[in-house]
């Protein structure tokens, strides 16, 4: 994906289904059961750079070494983030140096690291000071890094809603196929299960279910089953908050039928 920010390219193709490998470059991007595969977490990946859509000047790529980076600042000259990746490249680590930061004041350094250990999760949190930002990192093949440098002293955790996914049919709380017009159908109970970050620690998720709060979790995986009568189109709703009540939030409308 980041070799084609210079491709010249108009439309571009993702990949669907169960198909594939298993691995960070397989072709799928979920699991039967509606779970993200590792690929999965590349397209998050590259959603949160583009939080900061002006793009920075970086050195130049080898597109023969698959070692691909990319990087920009956001609207406000809040948050300066970069995406690397290695994907098959004889090189297993890689120095890093930003200046000319948009700022000249404090800051806080996020270091993200999807891998065959970790599903982009946070991996490093420092405060640091200044106008520039250097680091030296370990990165072996099948490895991508977000590195997030931001002023924004409220950082909100991050969540989203894993299952039911969206556009796919349900029955008693199995995924059974995409849907043709891309409504998310679910017949019987269904288990909300989501995906949550913070750098703050996570407080606690709730869920809704048109606007009415109907369980809150404190624990992990931070999930809910629905299991009462409820047919036609409903909004579900998460929240997620940290330990200084910032907050997050990620809903998908669906259609169900249970009786309960």
């Amino acid at each position: 994906m980041i070799f084609l920010q210079d491709a010249g390219c108009d439309t571009a193709y993702r990949y669907r289904g169960t198909q594939g490998n298993n691995g960070l470059y397989g072709l799928g991007l979920f699991e039967a059961n509606g779970r993200y595969k590792k690929t999965a977490y590349a397209f998050k990946a590259m959603k949160i750079l583009l939080e900061s859509p002006k793009r920075l000047y970086m050195n130049e790529m080898d597109y023969n070494e698959s070692f691909a980076f990319i990087a920009g600042v956001s609207e406000d000259r809040k948050n300066v983030t970069l995406l690397i990746s290695n994907y098959e490249s004889e090189y297993n680590e890689y120095s890093l140096t930003i200046e000319n930061l948009p700022w000249d004041s404090d800051f806080t350094y996020i270091r993200y690291v999807l891998d065959d250990f970790n599903d982009l999760g946070i991996v490093e949190v420092k405060n640091l000071n200044g106008s520039s930002f250097s680091t030296c990192e370990k990165m072996p093949a099948n490895t991508v890094h977000l590195i997030r440098l931001t002023t924004v002293e409220k950082i909100p955790p991050m969540i989203n809603i894993l299952k039911p996914r969206r556009g796919c049919l349900y029955i008693f709380d199995r995924e059974i196929t995409p849907t043709l017009l891309e409504n998310t159908i679910i017949i019987g109970q269904i288990t909300i299960e989501t995906d949550v970050y913070s750098i703050k620690g996570v407080d606690r998720v709730e869920f809704y279910v048109d606007n009415g709060l109907e369980y809150t979790d404190y624990e992990k995986p931070y999930s809910w089953t629905w299991n009462e009568f409820s047919v036609g189109k409903h909004e579900i709703k998460v929240i997620a908050y940290d330990t200084q009540k910032n907050k997050a939030i990620d809903k998908t409308n669906v259609i169900i039928f249970n009786i309960g």
